[in-house]
Parts: C-alpha cells; sequence; structure tokens
C-alpha cells in the first residue's frame, strides 16, 4: 500500500474512532491526518493530490472549492493519475470550476479510460448515449458501457440493458435486458431496480408479474436518500392497486428477505 493510500486509511479509521469513542474529537483527529495529506501532496505525490482534489470536490474537512479540486485533480491527471484524469473530466462536463466543455470533458474521460479507469469508460458511454461532445452513437455507447459493466460499474450496466430494452445500438433483447437489469439490481442500483419492476409490471418478455413488479419497487423505495423516491413510491402504490392482499405480503416478504441478505 502506498503512502497516501495509508494516510487515506488512517483518515477512516481516526475518524470512525473518534466518532464512537469522543465525538468532540473527530473534526482534530480528521485535520490533523488532512494535513498529512496535503503535505504529502504538496510533495508532488500523484495519489495524494488526488485525494486533496477530492476532498475539496467534495467539500471533506475543506470548504468545498470546485477550482481547487480542479486545481489538485488536474496536477494528478498530468502524472498519468486515470481516476483524477476522469474527474477533470467530470469538472469540465458539469462546468464546475471551469467553462463547460463537454468536448475537453471526453478527451479527459478517453485519458481516464487509456489507464483502465471504469468511471472513464462509463463516462465515455454517457456521452455517446447523450450525444455530448461527440455526434450520439448508440452502437459505440454500448460498446463502452459493456466495458465497464464487464468491470462492474453498475450504472453501465443498467445502461446496457436500457439500450438491450429500447433495441439501440443492438437488437432489442428483453431477456438479456433484465438479465442486466438484475446484475445492477442485486447490487442495489436503485434505477435498475426500477426498470427491472417496470419490466415485470409491463410484462416485457415474459406474461405481467406483478409480485415480482412490487418486490423490486419496494427495494427501490427503502432507499430513501434517492433523489427519485417519490416517483418510486407512485409505482409501487400503482402495481399494489392491481394486486390482492397476500399477493402484496408475498411481495414484501421478498424484499425484506433479499434486504436482509444485502445488509449482511
Amino acid at each position: 500500500m502506498t503512502l497516501p493510500s495509508i494516510l487515506i486509511v488512517r483518515l477512516a479509521v481516526v475518524l470512525v474512532i473518534a466518532l464512537v469513542i469522543a465525538p468532540s474529537t473527530a473534526v482534530r483527529a480528521q485535520s490533523a491526518v488532512a494535513d498529512e495529506l496535503r503535505s504529502v501532496a504538496e510533495s508532488g505525490e500523484a495519489a495524494a493530490q488526488y485525494g486533496l482534489g477530492a476532498m475539496y470536490d467534495a467539500g471533506f474537512d475543506v470548504a468545498r472549492d470546485d477550482a481547487e479540486a480542479m486545481r489538485w485533480y488536474r496536477l494528478a491527471a498530468d502524472q498519468g493519475h486515470a481516476r483524477a484524469r476522469n474527474f477533470v473530466g467530470s469538472l469540465f462536463k458539469a462546468g464546475r470550476g471551469v467553462t463547460q466543455d463537454y468536448a475537453e470533458a471526453l478527451l479527459w474521460f478517453r485519458m481516464a479510460a487509456a489507464g483502465g479507469d471504469v468511471l472513464g469508460q462509463y463516462n465515455i458511454g454517457n456521452a455517446y448515449f447523450y450525444g455530448q461532445g461527440v455526434a450520439a452513437n448508440n452502437p459505440e455507447a454500448m460498446r463502452w458501457f459493456r466495458m465497464a459493466a464487464d468491470d462492474g460499474h453498475t450504472g453501465a450496466q443498467n445502461f446496457v440493458g436500457t439500450l438491450y430494452r429500447l433495441g439501440r445500438g443492438v437488437g432489442q433483447d428483453y431477456a438479456e435486458a433484465k438479465r442486466w437489469y438484475r446484475l445492477a439490481a442485486e447490487q442495489g442500483r436503485g434505477v435498475a431496480q426500477v426498470n427491472l419492476g417496470l419490466m415485470y409490471a409491463n410484462g416485457q418478455g415474459a406474461p405481467v408479474d406483478h409480485v415480482s413488479a412490487l418486490m423490486w419497487f419496494t427495494l427501490a423505495v427503502m432507499q430513501e436518500t434517492s433523489e427519485t423516491r417519490e416517483r418510486n413510491l407512485k409505482l409501487r402504490d400503482e402495481v399494489a392497486a392491481r394486486m390482492s392482499t397476500d399477493e402484496i405480503a408475498e411481495a414484501e416478504r421478498h424484499a425484506q428477505a433479499f434486504r436482509l441478505a444485502w445488509d449482511r
């Protein structure tokens, strides 16, 4: 493990201990290790520069500062740090700390992907899917999403499912769509849980299955921090209105069993 990685692990461990034993010491402990990380970053260590950029990006232990996030990410990226290159691209895409520039974002995503970064692969897929910085191209979107999906990125797995469901960039195949949605849904990806529920509710690729639909909508609703929770509640309630009491109870049992297994 490299020195910056050790510092990051130490930061996490110290914070957990401080919060459990003496919450009032958490901020002091956090600052001490963060200062150590900054010292290493200033010495030119790419991984520490990336970590410091992430701190400014998220506002962790420092005031959120997009320009500083970009500065530190860029220092790491210029040394070949693949994940930092991805986040340079993300800031260009969002127009945070710099003027929004989709073409420049895509350039950085490509450099990240060339270094094996799965987020870079996923973001290139998004660029081709939405036509941001490049002409929309579904086959290319599928190629990049599939690359990231095969590396375990659940967002990419969800998009692969969507492209199969819509028949965009690939022949329409509901069975494949369900397979990819399920792969992401079983790892807790809320949007994939909703998409899988919709396929069951609409009878796409198989007869309508309200029990399975309600199970997946219920699991999506359980993710209370989701920005789309209200929509998921509406979907759940619409399906439940077409079901018997026993069917609803069965779906809720399945959802609770899945959640218990997931939380272990």
